[in-house]
């Protein structure tokens, strides 16, 4: 699982990077993927076995279990761990400051329980797999309801969280969009008349406002997909 990720990762970062940027985050990918073969394979990592993420993660003890410091004997692997983990960051020519690694010297010292370090890989993993939900693009389509010579007329839309962009089958392009975990506003140039749209990633209701010169009229709708959950 942590090789799988590691490659997510990589993957996703690289696809928007090119030439040699390119070029480093693939030989980064190898040394990363080279460094976690070598720390399976060292038999003096053994009594870490179940306590610390480095084979498979079904191997890992229960919380309740790793809820306690770690042993002398354990103390001696994890300072081998420690070292080969900062050999590693070396290959990777890492520059800024590892969490990783501070919280793996405290285990070692004693400071903090396996548990501990695994409820913070555990939240490191789930911001890092919501991240690269943001980079793919999200599909929704709207059903206008009102006004009445408007209702039942859809529109679809297509937007990306990271990218902070969206676009919309009707109505215009869209311009100065806006992309929050609660809304997603956008307006359309203000060159003649123009929308003003906002759309709730809790209810999935979509509100325009659209300006002219005799005034502005509101146009309200639905997002489907988006009645149970954010979206």
């Amino acid at each position: 699982m942590t090789k799988v990720l590691i490659f997510i990762l990589a993957f996703a970062h690289a696809s928007f990077v090119m030439g040699d940027q390119l070029g480093d985050d693939l030989n980064n990918l190898d040394a990363s993927i080279k460094c976690s073969a070598l720390m399976n394979e060292n038999k003096r990592l053994e009594p870490l076995r179940g306590n610390v993420l480095i084979w498979e993660r079904s191997e890992l003890k229960s919380l309740d279990q790793l809820n306690r410091y770690p042993t002398t004997k354990e103390k001696k692997a994890l300072a081998i761990f420690y070292d080969l983990k900062l050999q590693c960051d070396a290959d990777l020519h890492a520059t800024e400051p590892n969490e990783y690694l501070t919280l793996l010297g405290n285990l070692r010292d004693g400071k903090i329980t396996y548990a501990e370090l695994l409820d913070w890989q555990d939240r490191q993993t789930k911001e890092a797999l919501a991240e690269i939900e943001k980079m793919k693009d999200k599909k929704l389509s709207c059903i206008l309801e009102s006004p009445n010579n408007m209702a039942g007329v859809e529109i679809q839309y297509s937007f990306n969280e990271s990218l902070n962009t969206i676009w919309a089958s009707r109505g215009g392009k869209p311009e100065n969009v806006k992309i929050s975990d609660t809304e997603i506003t956008y307006r359309t140039s203000e060159s003649g008349p123009y929308l003003e749209a906002s759309i709730s990633r809790n209810t999935g209701r979509l509100t325009m406002t659209f300006h002219t010169d005799g005034g502005i009229s509101f146009i309200n709708g639905s997002c489907h997909a988006a009645t149970d959950q954010k979206f």
